[in-house]
């Protein structure tokens, strides 16, 4: 599959899985693969509260939008990744109810969400912890570049393909993909459109992937326990 030209505007879809329906699902299901599975259950873990701490960062800078294409970007980016995390919430109740550890790591990455939304609730004043703020607004550009180089790759690798053997979680992660694809830039441009300073945003950038792996790598320790 090759990947697709990119939309005017993300647009969210009405879509479903049926992770193990009609087809039970194998307990390695990446190619009977044990790492490669274990891989893909710990990425599908962090994607929830990864996709919240997206949403979050660029949703508090929403009403600084003026420009009406970017405002129509902005709307389509919350929606695909609202979605995209209730989709991977059902992979990972179904790969808990196998035997995974995917909600317990799932649950330990959305703990500093709240504390966000403490912040958010008690300082609403954006002009207080803005540095703060905009570093979790840079650090969403980052990895939004992150996960769209992630995706090209997916969507032009018939190798990589080949690897999901299971034909609903390859769904999952195609859609997944063409949606980052749409939507990879908008993070980016809402930076640039609230005066993040670039300083920050070059600073930040390989301090944030490296967060990232270390969140990931812990994630598949825990879920590599249980094997």
């Amino acid at each position: 599959m090759a990947a697709p030209a990119t939309a005017p505007y993300p647009k969210t879809r009405r879509i479903r899985f049926w992770f193990g329906d009609p087809v039970p699902m194998r307990r390695h299901f990446a190619d009977n693969d044990i790492a490669l599975s274990h891989v893909l259950a710990g990425a599908s873990a962090v994607f929830p509260p990864g996709e919240e701490f997206f949403v979050r960062s660029v949703r508090r800078y929403a009403d600084r939008i003026t420009e009406p294409t970017l405002k129509k970007r902005v709307a389509g980016f919350i929606g695909q990744e609202v979605t995209h995390g209730l989709h991977h919430r059902e992979l990972n109740e179904k790969l808990t109810e196998m035997g995974y550890r995917s909600k317990m790591v799932e649950n330990i990455g959305r703990r500093s969400g709240k504390v966000e939304d403490l912040v958010d609730k008690y300082l609403p004043n954006m002009d207080r912890l803005k540095y703060v703020r905009l570093t979790m607004l840079a650090a969403t550009a980052a990895l939004e570049h992150y996960t769209a180089v992630l995706a090209e790759r997916l969507l032009e690798s018939s190798e990589l393909q080949d690897m999901v053997t299971d034909d609903e979680v390859r769904n999952l992660l195609y859609w997944h993909a063409i949606e980052e694809l749409e939507h990879k830039s908008v993070a980016f441009d809402v930076y640039r459109a609230v005066g993040g300073p670039e300083w920050l945003r070059a600073r930040g950038h390989g301090g944030h992937l490296d967060g990232n792996g270390a969140v990931r790598d812990g994630g598949l320790v825990v879920l590599h326990r249980m094997e």
